[in-house]
């Protein structure tokens, strides 16, 4: 072959390149110096002056990042103080926690005090109704059929320190 023209294969690995980038830019960017010599696709040996050659880097150029003492130093004292801020928390939120749970059993207790008062309440609105059904049909009645020493009004009537409780609730409302 002749000395002016390389192989794509040779010049992708002089170049830096795939030899896929090369292969498809053969018709684009390699054209001027793209040729076929008996069936072999190669190019002429001044593409490397219309290229710029990737050359490896020297270790030299690397820069490499030495940790900073003091950094770490600090980033660390900050996780144990966010450490113990969130240890922290967590007591204040178990103290929370223990608190609502005090409270709902108030509640509860409260609930069953206020469910037992509202029975008894039932209970004494139901007496009460009957003592004043009782009371009504005790007015109803003529008061020659009523014995005048069981009957109640005439009883509190006679002695006067001893007045019964619906006489004086009577009195009130008439």
């Amino acid at each position: 072959m002749n000395d002016n023209y390389i192989t794509v294969t040779e010049f992708a690995k002089k170049a830096g390149f795939s030899k896929q980038y090369v292969y498809q830019n053969l018709d684009k960017r390699f054209k001027d110096y793209y040729r076929v010599i008996n069936g072999k696709k190669v190019l002429d040996t001044a593409v490397f002056d219309a290229v710029s050659i990737r050359e490896p880097q020297d270790l030299k150029d690397i820069n490499i990042v030495q940790p900073n003492h003091d950094l770490v130093r600090q980033l660390q004292d900050q996780i144990n103080t966010l450490k113990s801020q969130i240890e922290t928390k967590d007591m204040q939120l178990a103290e929370k926690d223990k608190q609502i749970a005090e409270k709902d059993h108030q509640i509860s207790d409260y609930a069953e005090l206020l469910k037992a008062e509202q029975v008894l309440r039932m209970a004494a609105d139901e007496r009460l109704a009957r003592l004043e059904d009782k009371h009504t049909e005790q007015d109803t009645q003529e008061p020659a059929q009523q014995d005048p020493v069981t009957d109640p009004l005439t009883v509190s009537r006679e002695n006067p320190s001893k007045i019964s409780f619906w006489e004086r609730i009577r009195k009130r409302l008439h």
